[in-house]
């Protein structure tokens, strides 16, 4: 070891300390970022809902075939009867 005395430079009562150059307080860091769900679920719930809108489109379809609204009726069929004027007697040919 080095047994001579050190010399240290007096400190000046005008020399600042350090200054933080964000302010004085550093504060608490920010909260971390949400987490991402993980793929699988994603994945499960995607077919989970297909799997729903494919189960309830069967259900609509079968029971819009099974009790329809109206029943079908025939279309009535309409003829076109022309009737052809008969002469009218003007005078009536019993007298009393």
């Amino acid at each position: 070891m080095d047994d001579k005395p050190t010399q240290w430079q007096p400190v000046e009562p005008t020399t600042p300390d350090y200054i933080y150059p964000y302010g004085d307080e550093i504060g608490i860091p920010p909260p971390p970022p949400p987490r991402k769900p993980h793929r699988s679920f994603v994945l499960i719930g995607m077919v989970l809902v297909i799997v729903l809108l494919l189960f309830g489109a069967s259900v609509l379809y079968y029971y819009a075939r099974e009790y329809p609204g109206h029943a079908i009726a025939p279309t009535p069929v309409v003829r076109l009867v022309l009737e052809t004027p008969t002469a009218q007697p003007t005078a009536h040919p019993y007298t009393a």
